[in-house]
């Protein structure tokens, strides 16, 4: 048991540490130290080192080798899902002995990872397997919940998803996608207050009316409330994924009723639950400028997907049952500590207390609640899509604060823009 509560704390350890690397942009030291230490995660929590390594080498990248451990931890958490179930009763005891098999969110997020890392591998092909695997997981968790208001469809999965085809000519599919995503928007604005991003009722028109879908094109523009939409095409297109700012991670709360009884011994009851705590980022929006020649196009970015509000979200879907498990595991551990304190009577109403204390303080050192999570997650996701014609362009992406300030910029030149193509440019800020 002593064994079990060290390895847990260590591989905590390691998750921490790992993320003071990402604020500096020390991808290469984080890579260093996650693989100097694969050996702590420990079976239990081999899926969140496959889960790091893979965003962080999607950080620096590496997009093949970041590919290899989200590829592994994909097959990992569908097995360890199916194992779950019969995992429940241990979880009961303790959660933390039972291995991490991922939040829902977190599991649709590696094959969107694969996604990504497959189309700046120019395997557009492996990117339409990402998207059709996105969408059959989304499926299943839509009939998993049903008509429950929670986090069940993922819209920068489905959105991503219809790019991809789209690249691919596919754009039956793509329609159906971008439909598919702008409902998932929807869910998210009830759920959360999520704003709606433009692009997406743009590109539902855009394809409408390339498919010849009049009806639709002419029902979706008053849905919209868009009288005169600007679907102005070029012949190739920018597509800009910013990363910004750290995801939420967990942390352990407390609460301690102690009490003792006539003969001395004190008897605790420890209730202890998980907190999920939102990380504040320098960033409050992204923009991007586009030149070539004279002309410069400015634009402003959108967030595609809020994963701090969705993490916040699914937490808040699931304190109902994890409070059930917290009461049971309570109890159960202080039925266990007063049984111990009964066979230790000392005759000695100062060495019952003592006795007592120490029997609580045993019991409380091998309980936790379970704070395991992806820490390496940003917290939101920017996006912005610039149709443009051939030529070359200098393209910059600056960060700004909510004062809208500009806190750092990124600037790409001399990109060669060639008829009827796409250019995905990802960039990370984690400050």
């Amino acid at each position: 048991m002593f064994s079990l509560l060290v390895g847990c704390a260590s591989t905590l350890r390691k998750e921490m540490e790992v993320d003071f690397f990402l604020p500096r942009g020390d991808f290469p030291g984080a890579i260093k130290d996650l693989e100097g230490n694969r050996e702590v995660f420990g079976a239990k929590n081999r899926l969140l080192y496959l889960l790091n390594s893979g965003a962080i080498h999607f950080y620096s990248d590496n997009f093949a080798e970041s590919n290899k451990y989200f590829s592994e931890a994909n097959i990992f958490s569908e097995e360890l899902y199916t194992k779950s179930i019969s995992n429940e009763t241990a979880g009961l005891i303790n959660p933390n002995v039972v291995p991490y098999y991922g939040e829902d969110y977190e599991n649709i997020l590696i094959n969107v990872f694969m996604a990504l890392n497959f189309i700046k591998l120019g395997m557009m092909e492996d990117a339409g397997v990402e998207a059709r695997i996105i969408n059959s997981k989304l499926e299943l968790l839509t009939q998993k919940y049903e008509s429950k208001n929670k986090y069940k469809n993922d819209a920068f999965g489905r959105y991503l998803s219809g790019i991809i085809y789209e690249a691919e000519g596919d754009i039956n599919n793509a329609y159906i996608s971008y439909r598919l995503a702008y409902e998932a928007y929807l869910d998210y604005k009830e759920m959360f207050e999520f704003e709606i991003p433009e692009q997406i009722k743009i590109d539902i028109l855009r394809l409408a009316l390339r498919l010849g879908f009049k009806d639709q094109f002419s029902d979706y523009r008053k849905r919209f409330n868009i009288e005169s939409p600007n679907l102005q095409s070029g012949s190739a297109e920018i597509l800009v994924i910013a990363m910004t700012g750290l995801g939420p991670y967990k942390r352990e709360i407390e609460t301690k009723f102690t009490y003792a009884d006539k003969e001395g011994k004190t008897h605790t009851f420890q209730l202890l639950v998980p907190k999920l705590v939102e990380r504040e980022s320098a960033i409050g929006s992204v923009s991007v400028s586009c030149s070539v020649d004279s002309l410069t196009i400015f634009e402003s970015a959108h967030i595609i997907e809020d994963i701090t509000k969705i993490a916040m979200k699914n937490m808040s879907d699931k304190m109902p049952g994890i409070l059930v498990k917290a009461w049971l595991r309570a109890f159960s551990k202080k039925v266990a500590t007063d049984k111990t304190k009964e066979k230790m009577n000392t005759g000695n109403v100062i060495s019952n207390w003592l006795v007592g204390g120490i029997t609580d303080g045993i019991a409380e050192k091998f309980t936790h609640a379970d704070i395991r999570c992806w820490r390496t997650l940003p917290s939101r996701i920017y996006f912005k899509r610039i149709m443009v014609k051939p030529g070359s362009y200098n393209l910059t992406i600056e960060f700004r604060d909510k004062q809208k300030e500009c806190i750092e910029k990124i600037i790409k030149k001399g990109m060669e823009i060639k008829n009827e193509k796409k250019y995905f440019v990802f960039v990370e800020k984690f400050i």
